[in-house]
């Protein structure tokens, strides 16, 4: 696979949560030596690139803000998932790490939509063309507060399909990560 794939597709753009998304979720995650990716997404990520789909990261960091631990933690972290998806960050059209805790004034702090706004802007994408796939509610919320599509994993520490329907309307879980790539590709 080339490293610096430069994806050209602007029809469609996905939006990726990292922890419990791409990566098995630990808890305040700041040792790289705990990442290890999830089920099927090596596979996930292939297929988005032969097909030509854009891609960015955006993954809320509140440890950061909380003090728990250095955005240099959080940017090694980042660095083995791109090595073990044998990617650089380039690979992605970009990346969003909020480090707001929640109390702090929140700027890219999921559910906000200031980092979709910002792609819709910079590279004109359509929100209808654009998919958020997570695994948690402020997944979906930043997908409704942006006005986009949503697909939810199950593969994080809260399974979407538990809760209660009142909750969750008008979106596609999925059991894996390679189910929701295939969802959006059918969108192609």
């Amino acid at each position: 696979m080339n490293r610096a794939l430069k994806i050209t597709n602007k029809e469609i753009h996905v939006v990726l949560d990292r922890d419990g998304t791409l990566i098995k979720h630990v808890h305040y995650l700041s040792n790289s030596e705990e990442v290890s990716l999830l089920p099927g997404v090596i596979e996930g990520i292939i297929k988005l690139q032969l097909n030509k789909v854009s891609f960015s990261l955006h993954t809320n960091q509140s440890g950061v803000g909380r003090k728990y631990f250095s955005m240099n933690e959080v940017i090694q972290c980042n660095n083995k998932m791109f090595s073990l998806l044998n990617l650089d960050e380039s690979a992605f059209q970009e990346i969003c790490i909020a480090p707001e805790a929640p109390d702090d004034n929140v700027q890219y702090r999921k559910p906000s939509p200031n980092f979709g706004n910002e792609l819709v802007k910079n590279y004109h994408y359509d929100l209808k063309n654009i998919f958020y796939i997570g695994d948690t509610l402020s997944d979906y919320e930043t997908s409704i507060n942006l006005g986009c599509n949503f697909v939810g994993v199950n593969t994080g520490l809260v399974q979407l399909r538990s809760l209660p329907e009142k909750d969750i309307k008008n979106i596609n879980i999925k059991n894996d990560f390679i189910s929701a790539i295939d969802y959006v590709i059918k969108h192609l």
